[in-house]
């Protein structure tokens, strides 16, 4: 997911989430430069999340960090237990195994 960087301090920024719950602390991303055809600008980790925005402190960068880029981060995997569709096929075999074995 691409986010816009709002803010920048010395050696932290702040980003705007807009409606995405799944970022949380302790995720890591890079920044990037989309007026350069998304050239690598710094590594960063998220240190907190509040407000509907994060802040994140800079782990390596090239360049400094403006309100210019953007912020891009993965979207983590959901785990196997919070899928609809594992439950979902766990309750059919359950009672598929149910109605063939008691016949």
């Amino acid at each position: 997911m691409r986010f816009p960087v709002t803010g920048v301090a010395d050696t932290t920024f702040t980003f705007r989430l807009g409606e995405h719950q799944w970022v949380r602390p302790g995720l890591r991303g890079i920044v990037v430069d989309p007026r350069e055809q998304d050239v690598p600008v710094a590594r960063f980790r998220i240190v907190s999340v509040s407000g509907g925005a994060a802040r994140a402190v800079v782990t390596g960068q090239t360049t400094n960090v403006s309100t210019a880029h953007a912020v891009l981060l993965n979207v983590p995997p959901i785990p196997w237990y919070e899928q609809r569709l594992f439950w979902i096929g766990a309750g059919a075999g359950a009672l598929l195994g149910f109605l063939l074995g008691g016949a």
